[in-house]
């Protein structure tokens, strides 16, 4: 082989899962067209051997041979310069690709007809074994990263957990966060401990452990300077606001939206948000529809799909507890058509789930359009872990079924939901199953 070519041979060896050319062309600081040809000289001679999506690796009984040549061959500041080469161009990429999931908004199942270098979601699954490689490096080295390469492993840590929570990786997002935490970059700098604090509460959340996401969110807001420290409070409020600590989480929704830089417009939307949720909860109707209001507008300019549709959905409790019954049903209608071209199924379910208590309440003739927004709530929820949301869902659907005249049906559901409120310490959701399952006692009106 020529000498290039076993340059190229060697440095392949940094790699740990197939890479395509254009990543071999950052390693080996070569022109794509170049490296075209020593792949071929490779792969003739059986070095390297390809992978799906045009993409080569050295021979797996040849990869630890490469490793003594290169560090035989190589000085240590040429290997460490392929290294941070290599990481940098797969971070650069992947904060490219993770910035485009929120900018297409489709489904991650969707069958796609676009480029690969198009499709974040295609790029991320093609790539996966090799991001994942590079991120856990760390968590197996015998020595730290070298200081030219920590900046573009982060970055690229980041980015991997922008594409696994986007697609509900929960698992391996926790791994990346520990791997980050584990790192003695992290005890240099407080601010990326501080991010992977941030990310382990919102992990937390997801899994329904709002006193866990607390306690991560509590290091978070600690250990953030000021320019991370408005979306860690905000984080921090919405947990709070799990717990039903009102008056704390508009305190830290307050003070994020503080902090919030003046040209975070989608930051500021999602505070608007969150304290029109908090308000909403402490009776505050008209704090509560001015901040959703203007979440809602915000979202809608800046084109966030998802946002706007939560809005809309807390928009349906205001209208409906004051009593503006048209406004909470033209709320519910649009909130459920942007939800059609959204892939939430939770936030959706909390969408049919305040449509049905609506319509139920504010026009009991439509009882069995009520039952059957309810009945598609319920269903979205069957794969998850029991949430005080099933419980209100099961309550309301026991209540349509008895407008509808079956109290077989109703009492069953009522029943499904004092197991549920009983079992999330839902105590208000439990008392109301408990008195509607008295017998011979007619259900009272529901209350949104």
């Amino acid at each position: 082989m020529t000498r290039e070519a076993r340059r190229l041979y060697r440095l392949m060896s940094l790699a740990p899962a197939p890479v395509d050319r254009p990543t071999i062309a950052a390693l080996a600081r070569r022109h794509p067209e170049r490296i075209t040809g020593l792949l071929d000289q490779l792969a003739a001679a059986a070095f390297v051997v390809g992978a799906p999506g045009d993409r080569y690796e050295v021979r797996p009984l040849l990869a630890a041979n490469a490793r003594l040549h290169l560090r035989d061959a190589d000085p240590a500041r040429s290997r460490v310069a392929a290294q941070a080469r290599l990481t940098r161009h797969l971070a650069r990429r992947a904060e490219r690709h993770a910035a485009n999931l929120t900018v297409l908004g489709s489904p991650p199942d969707r069958e796609w007809s676009l480029p690969l270098d198009d499709d974040p979601y295609g790029w991320f699954d093609l790539h996966q074994e090799l991001l994942l490689a590079v991120v856990r490096v760390p968590a197996g080295a015998a020595e730290t990263l070298p200081r030219r390469v920590r900046r573009w492993w982060f970055r690229l840590a980041v980015a991997l957990c922008g594409w696994l929570a986007h697609v509900e990786r929960l698992d391996e997002w926790e791994q990346v966060c520990r791997t980050v935490l584990a790192t003695p970059t992290a005890d240099d700098r407080p601010e990326i401990a501080g991010w992977a604090h941030n990310e382990l509460g919102v992990l937390r959340r997801r899994r329904h452990d709002p006193q866990g996401a607390a306690a991560a969110l509590t290091l978070a807001v600690a250990e953030r300077g000021r320019r991370g420290t408005a979306q860690a409070r905000m984080n921090l409020g919405l947990a709070l606001l799990d717990l039903g600590q009102l008056d704390d989480a508009v305190e830290h929704l307050e003070l994020s939206r503080r902090h919030r830089s003046s040209a975070d417009r989608a930051g500021h939307a999602l505070t608007q948000l969150g304290l029109g949720a908090a308000q909403l909860a402490r009776g505050e109707l008209d704090a509560a529809h001015h901040h959703l209001v203007r979440a809602a507008n915000t979202f809608r300019s800046v084109g966030d799909a998802r946002g706007y549709a939560a809005a809309l959905t807390n928009l349906v409790l205001v209208h409906a507890s004051l009593g503006e019954h048209l406004d909470a049903a033209q709320a519910w209608r649009a909130a459920l058509r942007e939800y059609e071209s959204v892939n939430d199924p939770t936030s959706r379910a909390a969408a049919l789930l305040n449509a049905g208590a609506t319509l139920l309440t504010s026009a009991p003739g439509q009882a069995r359009a009520a039952y059957e927004l309810l009945a598609e709530s319920r269903r979205l929820r069957e794969d998850v872990r029991p949430t005080a949301g099933l419980a209100r869902t099961l309550l309301y659907l026991g209540d349509a079924a008895a407008a509808l005249g079956d109290r077989a049906d109703a009492r069953r559901r009522w029943a499904d939901a004092a197991t549920v409120a009983e079992e999330v310490g839902d105590d208000r959701a439990l008392a109301a199953a408990d008195e509607r399952l008295v017998p011979d006692v007619e259900a009272p009106p529901a209350t949104p």
